[in-house]
């Protein structure tokens, strides 16, 4: 049931990211604003809490704070790379890289790795990610600053998962994910304390009845679906195994870049050559071949 949930979460999750292109090409000026919009709609979660949310122990409470700063410095760190780069690179580059560091932390901080058939999945998603990714790993194609920004971020959510993972073996989901959303949003409001980000923010609240934020709120209801939908088959399921899933996310951006590409050129500069199209139908295969595994293991 994971496997379902988890490919519907990251169809979401690919929207929003490129919506999120989208706005930030054409009207959010500062990254640090536009992510304190997405952590500030975390207080949307209190309508989850009749649902069974009980207040955890202190401990987790503090540890749900420092995953959502985690977070919000992980979009920080992915939007002023977006602004720096095409979304069809810089996506899969920081996706490229999140996979193998949830591993890494997840297997030294909380004793989970993938094993036996799940080991062998996971190498086959890694390799479905690199092919999908390959153009975005050349070095060529970024700049000193936008290949900084990726690695931060990749580093970021990898903690942030790993963390929320954690958070749910102590946890019912319902707990865990309520106190992880305060968390984000609480974290989210220390963006106020900079000058120049609160100035941005209270311009675009000015602006609110502008076309934009209709799209800004829906990338946002997209994403949090994929969020909620993330969030609750890490509950379930090896947090590696559901990271390195994301290469079905790269698929849909894919997609959606062709058509975007085809429907919109203006909005999005992705560069789809044939050579591209090949690297990405190979990828596909492998990240089929590692749903497979994981759907007859």
């Amino acid at each position: 049931m994971w496997l379902l949930i988890t490919a519907i979460a990251y169809f979401f999750t690919a929207l929003a990211n490129l919506i999120d292109k989208i706005l930030l090409n054409r009207f959010i000026d500062r990254p640090a604003v536009y992510a304190f919009f997405i952590g500030s709609l975390n207080i949307l979660i209190v309508l989850f809490i009749p649902f069974g949310f009980a207040l955890p122990a202190w401990p987790i409470l503090l540890l749900a704070l420092i995953t959502g700063t985690f977070f919000i410095l992980g979009l920080y760190f992915l939007f002023s790379a977006f602004r720096l780069g095409e979304a069809s690179k810089i996506v899969p580059l920081v996706g490229g890289m999140s996979p193998i560091f949830v591993f890494l932390f997840s297997w030294l901080l909380i004793g989970l790795a993938p094993h036996g058939k799940e080991t062998l999945a996971f190498v086959a998603l890694i390799l479905g990610i690199y092919f999908i990714a390959r153009d975005s790993f050349r070095k060529s194609n970024h700049t000193a600053h936008d290949l900084s920004f990726s690695f931060l971020a990749a580093i970021s959510f990898a903690i942030y998962y790993t963390l929320s993972k954690f958070i749910y073996l102590n946890e019912l989901f319902i707990n865990g994910f309520v106190s992880i959303a305060f968390g984000i949003f609480i974290s989210s409001l220390f963006i106020l304390l900079v000058p120049k980000d609160r100035a941005g923010i209270l311009k675009s609240l000015k602006q609110s009845k502008s076309p934009s934020s209709l799209l800004f709120f829906a990338g946002q209801g997209s994403g949090a679906a994929g969020s909620i939908l993330t969030s609750y088959a890490i509950s379930l399921a090896n947090v590696a195994l559901v990271n390195a899933m994301q290469g079905l996310q790269f698929v849909f951006i894919f997609a959606m870049a062709i058509f975007l590409a085809k429907k919109y050129p203006h909005l999005l500069e992705e560069k789809l050559t044939r050579k591209v199209i090949i690297e990405k139908i190979i990828a596909i295969i492998f990240i089929g071949a590692g749903l497979l595994i994981l759907v007859i293991g």
